[in-house]
């Protein structure tokens, strides 16, 4: 019997994580843009819990750091129409992982990148808000994806060929004390945006006390535990499915991930 040195240790219908992903999990160690593609189709999958409770439609979707990427390079007059190559959403709150490869300083994105933050796009009027754990170190990558995103989605009020609005900038967010948590700060920041905005009402809302209220919850301390439980929450799924592919999620894999809020002190 061969030895497979990396094996599969989750699983959902769209995406998977092998054992070199998951290390990325591990401290002092760089997240993953798999993790990242997985904790988008985990979102998705645990959204219909929650957007249940709110009796209305999907109104959140994160995006893998793939198609990210696709939509950034889909810049040149000589490329497709960009929803020809990405479907255009149909949720209004967007959230993408943003690398400093994105940026327009990094040609052609070769560069592998070294820091992560994320960007929450309201699909409806075109505003983002830039959540980066390094102050404003990703500035221009956000500024690039948001500039691609506002291609895609279209959003009323934005003339064509208009210089697309600047992200605002986030003051309230706790900056990481270390060079490997950007991720994970990530992970935890769209975890929490998604469960708050799963629930929002989109007739009455207020994205950016949203963000402040997540801000408080994303502190260096709660990213630090949060990374040690979301390693620990996929390593048990992983081993009661017995590691097999395309598991769909029971609702005690979704409790047990929801409970992880309240381990490190979110209510």
């Amino acid at each position: 019997m061969l030895f497979d040195s990396n094996p599969l240790v989750v699983s959902t219908n769209e995406a998977c994580l092998h054992k070199s992903d998951v290390k990325t999990l591990k401290h002092d160690e760089w997240l993953g843009d798999n993790v990242l593609a997985f904790h988008a189709e985990w979102l998705q999958a645990l959204g219909g819990q929650l957007e249940r409770a709110s009796s209305g439609p999907p109104n959140v979707k994160m995006f893998p750091p793939s198609v990210v990427e696709v939509l950034c390079t889909l810049e040149s007059a000589s490329a497709p129409d960009t929803a020809s190559v990405v479907p255009k959403p149909t949720e209004q709150f967007l959230l993408l992982p943003v690398s400093d490869r994105y940026s327009p300083s990094s040609p052609g994105h070769a560069a592998a990148g070294s820091h992560w933050s994320l960007l929450l796009v309201d699909a409806a009027s075109g505003a983002a808000i830039h959540l980066d754990s390094l102050g404003e170190c990703n500035r221009s990558a956000a500024a690039a994806v948001h500039s691609s995103i506002l291609r895609l989605v279209q959003p009323r009020g934005i003339q064509h060929g208009s210089s697309p609005p600047t992200p605002f900038k986030v003051d309230c967010l706790q900056q990481q004390e270390n060079g490997s948590d950007c991720g994970i700060y990530v992970l935890l920041l769209s975890s929490l945006l998604h469960r708050q905005l799963c629930t929002l009402q989109a007739s009455s809302y207020d994205l950016a006390a949203v963000v402040e209220t997540v801000c408080v919850d994303a502190t260096p301390s709660h990213v630090g535990r949060f990374r040690k439980l979301y390693k620990e929450w996929l390593e048990a799924w992983g081993k009661a499915t017995h590691h097999e592919e395309h598991v769909d999620p029971n609702q005690k894999v979704k409790a047990h991930f929801l409970k992880i809020f309240s381990e490190i002190g979110v209510e």
